[in-house]
């Protein structure tokens, strides 16, 4: 009966051992942001402004559980700075980080966006709202993704 208890044990704790090492995706390092795969590049137009720019990331396929972060560069070339004042996503599964500070024209910002896949299945998609202080403007990012 020990010997059924110790191979239990050892089972147990080698599983643990084996996902606690789990390396995801464009997980950080400390070389900071830019170790983080650069997904996409949106730009920021007087004319994109007006018509409220959307795009999609797309994270193809990945296992429950999955961290996936991915950056994505915002480029200024409208007539003024631009400034994030807010953020909202349909999901606690999404996160945005970026820097509080405008972006002058002709400069460019990064945002790093995580999906946790955490209790997901199936096809998702999610949406992360930047919101910009310059007229109510918005940037939309449609995330999606195939979790198995």
């Amino acid at each position: 009966m020990r010997a059924i208890v110790r191979v239990f044990i050892a089972i147990a704790l080698l599983s643990v051992v084996v996902t606690c090492g789990r390396n995801s995706k464009g997980s950080t390092s400390a070389t900071g942001i830019n170790s983080i795969m650069l997904a996409r590049t949106i730009t920021l137009t007087d004319a994109t402004l007006e018509a409220t720019i959307a795009d999609t990331l797309s994270l193809g396929r990945m296992q429950s559980g999955e961290v996936i972060k991915q950056r994505i560069r915002l480029v200024n070339e409208s007539s003024e700075p631009v400034v994030i004042s807010e953020h909202r996503t349909t999901c606690g599964c999404t996160e945005a980080e970026y820097e509080r500070q405008p972006i002058g024209v002709g400069k460019s910002a990064d945002i790093v966006v995580s999906y946790d896949s955490r209790g997901e299945w199936g096809w998702r998609m999610q949406l992360l709202e930047l919101t910009l202080a310059r007229k109510d403007y918005s940037v939309k990012i449609y995330i999606d993704a195939e979790i198995y």
